[in-house]
């Protein structure tokens, strides 16, 4: 899932179990953080030929994903 789909990710209450579930699945390892950063780095092209992958490889590589699955964990946790 790209960060601009995670970004928009809907909370259900009633599937509170499964959502934790998933957005622990989402949670890049450090091998694809570095792989995305790197890709990123070396193809700059893919800012004009693929723009959504761009910026969903340029928010693992910095982090962003993960500070967004902990704002969409914190999100189930304290309104569900």
């Amino acid at each position: 899932m790209g960060f601009y789909d995670l970004d928009h990710f809907q909370i259900d209450c009633r599937k509170k179990a499964e959502q934790i579930a998933f957005l622990q699945s989402m949670r890049p390892t450090n091998d694809e953080r570095l792989y995305a950063g790197f890709s990123a780095m070396l193809q700059p092209w893919t800012y004009i030929t693929d723009p959504y992958g761009h910026d969903s490889k340029q928010a693992i590589s910095t982090g962003r994903t993960q500070w967004l699955i902990n704002q969409k964990l914190m999100e189930l946790r304290d309104n569900c």
